[in-house]
């Protein structure tokens, strides 16, 4: 079983706060969410982070049998992707027979293909980190600089499920638990050092930089015109979402460093176990429901820091006693959680 640490505990519970709030930014109020600055700093380095935070504990999956592996990280992250899926797919059709609306084959089967293709892109891109770096590293035979290597030419093989961008936090993940004795011992030069970068590159940050809008550089561009800008831009995503991970990595740490901890950090350790649950669920409370809300013409100032954030610790909760519920029994838990017991 994977030992918890607390201050990652505490980590996710920051993260997966910042992608429901960014969430709850994006589908409340019908703006231009992309130049929202709230929006624009929490994209910047939140989904590295947790990129980052699952690859610190991903080398335990190489002392298991290649096969082990995938069938534990398929019912932990695919299958509770397609359980959803599926589910939501039928609720829709439901929905249309109860409306006296004919059904469209056609329609019907490219509503199937975008639900299990698109759905929870996160969990498919991790399952697919750990895919790679479990083939690479069989095949590397511990060999550094293969391995180095391999990993370096994954970064630029293919955008789907944002994999190039993905991946090379995964990584950098494996190495900061590989090293975690430099890291624990360098703790407040890192950040210090990354909330100084963090905060300098994210003045010439921009919304249109984001992986949703700007592609991923990868092999294709090098036949086309426009391959360095977009290497560019590849770059300084990659530079800005590595500084503001270890920043809130160090950070944590330090906080969990203290001989007493204040009630909040309880609490973040506490639910930090729940964030898959509640990465799949605020998609169905939040986009699917609290998004009808339509916050129109909101001070732009209380809809950031005031409304959203609220709204989406409100949703957090929800999420919560979902989990609770479900777990409580051992077949849904399988199914909807990825929870193996």
């Amino acid at each position: 079983m994977k030992t918890r640490i607390p201050a990652f505990d505490a980590v996710k519970s920051f993260a997966i706060f910042l992608v429901v709030w960014g969430h709850s930014i994006q589908y409340l109020m019908p703006h231009d969410f992309f130049h929202n600055p709230m929006f624009e700093l929490i994209y910047a380095f939140h989904m590295p982070l947790f990129m980052m935070v699952s690859g610190f504990f991903a080398f335990s999956s190489t002392k298991s049998t290649f096969i082990k592996m995938i069938k534990h990280k398929f019912i932990q992250l695919i299958l509770p992707c397609i359980s959803w899926g599926i589910l939501s797919i039928l609720l829709h059709t439901v929905k249309i027979v109860f409306k006296g609306k004919a059904l469209n084959i056609n329609t019907l089967a490219a509503s199937i293909y975008h639900t299990l293709n698109g759905n929870y892109w996160f969990l498919k891109s991790l399952f697919c980190c750990y895919l790679i770096f479990n083939i690479l590293f069989r095949l590397s035979h511990r060999n550094t600089i293969f391995l180095v290597i391999a990993c370096l030419l994954t970064t630029i093989s293919t955008g789907k499920y944002s994999i190039s961008f993905m991946f090379p936090f995964f990584c950098i993940g494996i190495l900061l638990n590989h090293y975690s004795d430099w890291l624990q011992s360098h703790l407040k030069p890192i950040a210090y050092i990354s909330a100084v970068l963090f905060i300098g590159m994210y003045l010439f940050w921009d919304g249109n930089y984001t992986v949703y809008q700007s592609p991923s550089f990868t092999f294709n561009y090098f036949l086309k015109g426009d391959a360095l800008s977009v290497a560019v831009i590849t770059t300084f995503r990659f530079l800005i979402g590595l500084a503001g991970s270890l920043c809130s990595i160090s950070l944590f740490m330090l906080w969990g460093r203290r001989e007493r901890q204040h009630r909040l950090w309880n609490i973040l350790c506490r639910y930090g176990r729940y964030t898959l649950g509640i990465y799949i669920l605020q998609s169905l409370i939040l986009e699917g429901q609290l998004s009808k809300i339509g916050l129109r013409n909101m001070n732009m100032a209380l809809y950031d820091f005031v409304a959203t954030p609220v709204i989406a610790l409100i949703t957090i909760i929800l999420c919560i006693l979902l989990i609770r519920c479900i777990e409580r029994y051992r077949l849904p838990s399988l199914w909807l959680l990825g929870k193996e017991k």
